[in-house]
């Protein structure tokens, strides 16, 4: 059976995104070595370089998170950043993050983490 884990977090986006990484932090080691291999790639680093840009410009909250993630799970953030272009991993219907911004003007992110 999977575990649900669920955070209520109050901090800034880089501070709730470190918070997160702590927690997962085994987890996103174990795989972070492929992806920095991958990142020798020049095409590839690239790509996710474009996406990078892209969501900066769109969702700079959310770049801050996993900033912050990336810190809190003590990885180099293009490596981390790497693992999140899903699109480039061809890994889409793995796990699923979300951004939303609420009639009040606050912001939610969430994030679910999928096991094999």
């Amino acid at each position: 059976m999977m575990k649900a884990y669920f955070a209520y977090l109050t901090g800034t986006p880089f501070e709730n995104g470190a918070a997160s990484g702590r927690h997962y932090k085994e987890g996103l080691q174990s795989i972070a070595p492929r992806f920095a291999e991958k990142m020798n790639n020049p095409v590839y680093a690239a790509a996710t370089k474009r996406i990078l840009a892209l969501t900066e410009g769109a969702l700079p909250v959310y770049v801050e998170e996993c900033r912050g993630r990336a810190a809190g799970a003590g990885l180099d953030f293009e490596v981390f950043w790497a693992m999140m272009c899903t699109e480039l991993n061809r890994l889409s219907s793995g796990c699923t993050s979300m951004v939303a911004k609420r009639a009040d003007g606050s912001t939610v992110i969430a994030h679910n983490e999928d096991e094999e």
